[in-house]
C-alpha cells in the first residue's frame, strides 16, 4: 500500500516495506526531508526509528545518525513533519 498526499506545501508518503511501515515528510521543492519508519527493530521489537535527510544537489544524505525509539513497541516514527525551513522535525510514537 502506497499513499502520498499533500498537506498544503507538504507531502506526506505512506508506504509498507519489509515489514516497516514508512512514513515521509517532504517540503515541496525543499532541501530537508524526514521519515520515519515505525516497525524498525533496531531497540526492540518495534521500537521505530526516523531519519533526516539532505540534497546536496545530486543525491540525498542522511544527517546525523538514526534517531531510535527507546524500548520495545516504542513504534517512534509513526508520524513525522518537518518545518517549511527544513530546520525542525517533529516525530510521535504510538
Amino acid at each position: 500500500m502506497n499513499i502520498a498526499v499533500e498537506v498544503g506545501p507538504k507531502w506526506i508518503y505512506h508506504k509498507w516495506r519489509h515489514s516497516d511501515f514508512l512514513e515521509l515528510c517532504s517540503m515541496n521543492g525543499a532541501e530537508s526531508n524526514c521519515c520515519g519508519a515505525n516497525l524498525n527493530d533496531g531497540n526492540g521489537s518495534n521500537s521505530g526509528h526516523a531519519r533526516v535527510f539532505d540534497w546536496n544537489g545530486t543525491a540525498w544524505t542522511q544527517v546525523g545518525a538514526d534517531i531510535d525509539g527507546e524500548a520495545a513497541d516504542d513504534r517512534f516514527g509513526y508520524a513525522v513533519s518537518i518545518d517549511d525551513a527544513g530546520d525542525r522535525i517533529v516525530i510521535g510514537a504510538i
